[in-house]
């Protein structure tokens, strides 16, 4: 489903084929906050990149789409572990002052001027390292993307989109404002919400492990005895 689908139903729906009590710009971002939500409730869209990092550097900068990070590594030591400047400083105090191959990576960084969050290494890098991180994006905003493009969503759940905003057109003061339809549409996000997220916890970082079981699981029936004696 295209953004332009996407609207040509919500129109039909609410009777407002020619934009009279809702404008393209209000759509665009009531798309926009429903699936910046839905994408913050289920952390369905993970996305991965890379930061180089010269010797003497110890941070990159989280992308501006981020919603949490969810690993990092580097080609030397792989998966580096989360730590918080606390914890460093407590092992520490001159933490700051120490310098070699990352190992830990923290969050807990103040934002710069312009809101810019970065991603803290430790220890300092000596030689440039190539850093790889993983985290839960949001999508791209649905009036950003071109009319022939799909919405970033999976296709079975890009209704939620629809549903999302047409809630939010019964809920505003226009001459279709119905809060039985608002409550309805509200619900029936909230329950591909709920879908995209069991899915979305369901996923296997195949790509964050090695030597995966390539054995089949084990039924309950396989695993108790078919007959258990009396004591």
């Amino acid at each position: 489903m295209t953004w332009a689908d996407a609207k040509l139903l919500i129109r039909g729906l609410i009777s407002d084929p020619r934009g009279v009590w809702f404008e393209d710009y209000q759509l665009d971002a009531w798309g926009r906050t429903v699936m910046n939500v839905a994408a913050e409730r289920s952390r369905y869209l993970v996305r991965q990149d890379i930061a180089i990092i010269v010797g003497g550097g110890n941070s990159f900068a989280q992308k501006s789409d981020c919603i949490q990070m969810q690993r990092v590594e580097d080609g030397h030591e792989g998966k580096l572990r989360p730590i918080t400047i606390k914890g460093l400083a407590e092992g520490n105090r001159n933490w700051r002052d120490q310098t070699g191959t990352a190992r830990f990576y923290y969050l807990d960084t103040l934002a710069g001027f312009d809101g810019t969050r970065t991603v803290g290494i430790y220890p300092e890098t000596t030689s440039t390292t190539t850093i790889r991180f993983f985290y839960d994006a949001y999508p791209e905003s649905p009036a950003d993307r071109a009319d022939t493009e799909a919405l970033e969503i999976p296709k079975w759940a890009a209704h939620l989109v629809v549903f999302g905003v047409l809630s939010k057109c019964y809920d505003v003061d226009t001459p279709v404002r119905s809060a039985g339809l608002s409550g309805f549409y509200g619900a029936l996000f909230d329950q591909l919400v709920d879908r995209l997220r069991v899915r979305a916890d369901g996923r296997l970082p195949k790509t964050w492990v090695t030597g995966s079981p390539s054995h089949r699981a084990l039924s309950l029936r396989e695993i108790f005895p078919q007959n258990i004696p009396t004591p």
